[in-house]
Formats: C-alpha cells, sequence, structure tokens
C-alpha cells in the first residue's frame, strides 16, 4: 500500500494495518449510528411532548412521571448516564397511545374495539417503537467488547513476542 505504519519501534504488517483500518471504520460507524440515535430519541420526545401540549387529559403527564422518576432515584446513587436513561424512560413510557389518542381527539368519536386493544396493549406497541434505540445499544455493546478482545490479543501476542525476543 506505500503507508507506512510505525508503532513501538517496529513497521506494523499488513494484517495488523487491517485490523487498524477495521477498527477505525468500525469507530466512525458507532459515531454515526449515534448521531442517527439520537435524532431519533429527540424526535420521539417531542412527538411526546407536542401530543402532551395538545391534549388537555395528558398535559405534562410525561414530565411529571420524569420528575417523580428522578426525585425517587435520588437516593439511588445512580450515575448520570443511568439518570438520564430514566429520564429519557420516563418520558416516552406512554408512546404506544400516543398514535390513537391523537386521532380520537382528532376525529371526536368513541373507541373501536381495536383502538381499546391498542390502548390495552400501548407499552407493546412503545417497545417496539423505542427497539431500535435498544439493539443499538447492544450492537454498540457487542462491538466493543469484539474491538477491546482483538486488541487485547494484539497486545498479548505482541508482548508475548517481545519477550521471546529478549
Amino acid at each position: 500500500t506505500g503507508i507506512v505504519i510505525k508503532t513501538c519501534g517496529r513497521k506494523l504488517s499488513f494484517e495488523e494495518k487491517r485490523k487498524i483500518g477495521r477498527f477505525l471504520d468500525a469507530i466512525s460507524f458507532v459515531a454515526m449510528e449515534q448521531e442517527i440515535l439520537n435524532s431519533y430519541l429527540q424526535l420521539l420526545i417531542e412527538t411526546v411532548l407536542s401530543f402532551e401540549d395538545h391534549n388537555e387529559y395528558y398535559k405534562n403527564h410525561s414530565l411529571m412521571v420524569k420528575d417523580v422518576s428522578l426525585i425517587m432515584a435520588s437516593d439511588l446513587g445512580l450515575s448520570a448516564k443511568q439518570l438520564k436513561t430514566l429520564e429519557h424512560a420516563a418520558i416516552l413510557h406512554d408512546i404506544g397511545v400516543v398514535d390513537v389518542v391523537s386521532k380520537l381527539i382528532f376525529e371526536g368519536r368513541k373507541l373501536t374495539e381495536q383502538e381499546k386493544l391498542k390502548i390495552k396493549y400501548h407499552p407493546i406497541i412503545g417497545a417496539s417503537i423505542v427497539a431500535p434505540i435498544i439493539e443499538f445499544i447492544h450492537l454498540f455493546q457487542r462491538l466493543f467488547y469484539s474491538i477491546t478482545n482483538s486488541v487485547m490479543a494484539v497486545d498479548i501476542r505482541r508482548d508475548s513476542s517481545v519477550k521471546r525476543s529478549l
């Protein structure tokens, strides 16, 4: 390739360069996916808050659930990241009911049997709406552990080869 990368005073092999390239590709993929994930999360939060702004019955419901959740969690010693996750979960806890209730308010009619079922099972609907966020987190964790294990394996092999050459 014509590119010479030196580390610890030696040139890297083609295989080591390839692994570094894959690592950099994975990092850029994760950064791009994280940006998409944050946009999706913000879209969901704005959807819920907008829905509540236009509905007297649900007005500020998710924000109150968030506040109560954070007050209850304050004594649990959670990390800032865990508190942020709790905050998002509290705001999004009723995301599965937004579609059905919005239609009812707009149309001004009673619930059909199918709509009653949707409201009854809104936690399942909500879970499917936030599933991409959870799937990304699991993918990221698997990717992170895979990369970490690969780096550790290279370090272990390099350390043992250095010891043999001494």
